[in-house]
């Protein structure tokens, strides 16, 4: 496949286009590099922009925001909510309604207890995650570049490095 930005004219084949699942650990640095038209010095920037534009940012989907109603029907999928649900029901075959509905107002105390934290830590997470930022380091142009992990693009040749961490006693 050919691509061409700014007047310059890219020739990508990808090995990430094949249908198959290709193990990557097992294969050797010269097919990896052919497969992704890369090498040891990586690619320049140019075609990193022209793959950023192809194949779109490095991130995980986000899957949507979860409304308040999806987070509240979720806490009656539990078992412990069926269970709840059954021992109410005898009670109400056994003509017991006191118990009945004190076993129902636990279950909605559960669901209530259990909705208002997992609100409260999505909206959290929702906040963590506005703040949070990965910078990788990957070889483009022969040198070594810090870029936002979104802007990593298939081809490129990350630089691992070994942090050691040492715990006092």
């Amino acid at each position: 496949m050919i691509i061409q930005y700014n007047g310059v004219s890219l020739r990508v084949r990808s090995i990430m286009s094949e249908k198959k699942t290709i193990e990557y650990w097992r294969l050797q640095n010269t097919e990896l590099f052919n497969g992704f038209s890369s090498s040891q010095s990586g690619i320049d920037e140019a075609e990193a922009v022209l793959r950023r534009k192809l194949y779109g940012p490095n991130e995980i989907p986000h899957l949507g925001h979860r409304t308040s109603i999806n987070i509240l029907f979720t806490q009656f999928k539990s078992p412990l909510v069926y269970v709840l649900i059954a021992a109410s029901a005898l009670s109400l075959y056994i003509r017991d309604t006191n118990e009945a509905i004190i076993i129902f107002i636990i279950m909605l105390v559960n669901a209530g207890l259990g909705f208002a934290q997992e609100y409260r830590s999505e909206k959290a997470l929702e906040e963590i995650s506005k703040y949070l930022s990965f910078n990788s380091v990957v070889i483009r142009n022969r040198k070594r570049h810090v870029v936002d992990t979104r802007e990593l693009v298939p081809g490129d040749v990350v630089y691992f490095l070994q942090v050691i961490w040492f715990q006092r006693k």
